[in-house]
């Protein structure tokens, strides 16, 4: 069967008011074929542009998936449908434009997963508008059964895939969100076991002898309650040793917003010594002198360098280091609650600790201080008044 041939659909548009905007394109070389479906609804340039784009995107999707326009010659010819994992891409790469690298890289993990479940289940050539709640749930007690996902596994990748298909209801994929609806899986979590005072000295002593860029690298995780991918990310450019602070780009954090981090005594003493006037504020401020890494002098690593560390060097670092040679089995993330805890012992307030740690709800913050009841029985114990 011969292929069919097409140019890219672009918009065409005119002042407004005037003449009707459209998309074209050319099929296998025909006249041009021109669709109007819902763009001018508005007298908004922007709106009218938003609806444009959306069609446009729509067509190039269904000449994609086979869409023959010659067949009806009409403005309301009848597209084939978009397949289940077609449609899954393209709300990846609308996604893409507008939230932080590590969340992307979240729901391009849950979209692998559930694209190898799907094509397991014989849904992976389904029509996205044919996909209900039961494929759905099907897709996902599939893949918890293979991967031995947790409960709290299962929500968390749920939630993701239930945010990449609102983005096809967005552009009239899609009607409504088939994921909608689907319960989440009850489960408890447990307080975050962190080192204790006396294993916290004990890391610092044994990575002051063993690798002593890296404990700086640790000391700045527990020091500003960053997270680890975070600091990862952070240029010379970001730290101000004027006023004490760093700015987190919302390219570079999770929340995808701009957030300040105050420089406490200690973690200044440390960035003073890394940081020298003749660096650049685009070297990376924990970063490697090599692309691919390899055999390095410790003290090459974990201080301004033109390349990013990857984060899963960190965590074999923290294992080999800290797991393996001290047993101290605690996670390197915790030292983000231990810190948590004791910003609260030492007195800062719940509120302030949020906007530090970047965390849209207090309640958030409140599981990463899993101690705050015992500061405020504390608090209660020392609020007395008598009754008279």
């Amino acid at each position: 069967m011969k292929k069919n041939n097409w140019t890219e659909p672009k918009i065409k548009t005119y002042p407004i008011p005037g003449k009707d905007w459209y998309v074209w394109f050319r099929f296998n070389g025909g006249n041009p074929k021109r669709f109007s479906t819902g763009i001018n609804d508005s007298d908004s340039y922007d709106q009218r542009m938003e609806n444009a784009v959306i069609l446009q995107q729509t067509i190039k999707l269904e000449l994609e998936a086979g869409w023959n326009p010659d067949l009806k010659n009409t403005n309301q010819a009848k597209p084939k449908k978009v397949k289940f994992s077609d449609a899954i891409d393209f709300s990846l790469e609308k996604l893409k434009l507008r939230v932080s690298i590590k969340t992307y890289r979240d729901y391009s993990g849950t979209c692998r997963f559930v694209k190898s479940a799907a094509e397991k289940l014989k849904y992976i050539n389904l029509g996205i508008d044919t996909i209900e709640r039961f494929h759905i749930k099907n897709i996902f007690e599939t893949i918890q059964s293979q991967r031995k996902w947790s409960n709290h596994a299962y929500n968390k990748n749920l939630g993701y895939f239930k945010s990449i298909l609102s983005e096809l209801v967005e552009y009239n994929l899609i009607k409504d969100n088939p994921a909608h609806g689907i319960r989440t899986l009850k489960y408890d979590t447990p307080p975050t076991e962190f080192p204790t005072d006396k294993e916290q000295s004990k890391i610092i002593k044994h990575l002051h002898e063993r690798n002593f860029s890296f404990l700086r690298f640790v000391k700045a995780l527990y020091q500003t309650g960053i997270r680890p991918a975070e600091l990862l990310r952070l240029k010379v450019g970001d730290v101000d040793l004027i006023k004490d602070m760093i700015l987190l780009r919302p390219e570079d954090g999770k929340t995808n917003k701009y957030r300040l981090v105050p420089i406490k005594p200690d973690l200044r003493n440390d960035l003073v010594q890394i940081i020298s006037f003749n660096h650049s504020d685009d070297l990376y401020l924990f970063g490697t002198p090599r692309l691919h890494g390899g055999h390095l002098d410790h003290s090459n690593m974990f201080c301004p360098n033109p390349y990013k560390i990857k984060r899963d060097t960190v965590t074999k670092y923290w294992k080999k280091y800290v797991k393996d040679e001290l047993e101290i089995d605690k996670k390197l993330y915790s030292l983000k609650h231990k810190a948590a805890n004791d910003m609260m012992f030492d007195g800062v307030d719940l509120e302030t600790i949020q906007t530090i740690f970047g965390h849209s709800k207090t309640k958030t913050t409140e599981i990463y201080a899993n101690q705050i009841n015992l500061v405020r029985f504390e608090k209660a114990k020392k609020a007395e008044r008598k009754f008279i």
